[in-house]
């Protein structure tokens, strides 16, 4: 049986929603850190404003969706960036993505 999927941009949506409140639940139970001890709270509020945001514009704008898609794939990018390698200097980067 063959299950067809009609938009695939939807599943990547749904995929890339995942990925950010996974990333938004570790930092706040802890698991994960920006680096900058109580100013992950700011990465966290950004991340839930933006979320809301693309999610308002990806249903919005239909015939934008691939660069709305783009620029939430960038956004990630930014997020795993700044977990990693980009930590700041209150919990500097230790080879080691969790606490």
């Amino acid at each position: 049986m063959n299950i067809i999927i009609k938009d695939k941009k939807i599943i990547a949506f749904v995929f890339f929603e995942v990925i950010f409140i996974l990333l938004i639940l570790g930092v706040v139970f802890g698991r994960l850190s920006f680096g900058v001890g109580i100013g992950d709270v700011f990465y966290v509020v950004v991340g839930l404003l933006v979320m809301s945001l693309l999610s308002i514009l990806f249903f919005s704008f239909p015939r934008k969706r691939k660069w709305i898609l783009l620029f939430m794939f960038a956004c990630l990018l930014y997020y795993v960036l700044v977990l990693t390698g980009l930590r700041g200097a209150e919990f500097p980067w230790n080879g080691s993505l969790f606490k």
